[in-house]
């Protein structure tokens, strides 16, 4: 039997879910678990009028306003397995793609993998996650992209 591999995935935004959803499907090789600092999935897509910090501490991190809308149509947005809900609209309110990551999320039942208002630091989750996988990244080596 194989020795499974311990992932930490930082942040449960877009690019964490699509992730989690990539390692969920592969048990035997990967355990896994998603840290988030907020009180929920979305990442940038959650708005909220809130500014400086939050409850815990922590600086607020947002990009969003009131009535933003994507600059990109939802038809090149969405993950290939599971495109946006179909609507008369290209351009999508805010809302509209959190609510598309909270569906993503709930389809794949990533939610049991997801530890809201994580706030460890970067060095305690490494050292929880450290897997024999490490001495072997370090060999690898390098190609500079000159010699491509």
């Amino acid at each position: 039997m194989m020795t499974r591999l311990s992932v930490a995935v930082i942040g449960a935004g877009a690019g964490g879910l699509c992730a989690a959803r990539h390692l969920v499907d592969r048990p035997d090789t990967f355990t896994f678990k998603v840290f988030e600092q907020t009180g929920g999935v979305g990442g940038t897509w959650v708005y909220t009028d809130e500014t400086n910090t939050d409850q815990h501490g922590l600086p607020i991190h947002s990009s969003m306003y009131r009535d933003l809308r994507t600059n990109l149509p939802k038809e090149v947005m969405g993950f290939l397995d599971f495109p946006f809900h179909p609507t008369d609209q290209s351009f999508v309110h805010h809302s509209d793609v959190l609510k598309y990551l909270e569906n993503y999320c709930n389809y794949y039942k990533l939610g049991e993998h997801i530890e809201l208002i994580a706030t460890h630091k970067a060095q305690d989750i490494a050292t929880s996650f450290t897997t024999d996988i490490l001495p072997q990244l370090s060999s690898v080596r390098e190609t500079s992209v000159s010699s491509l």
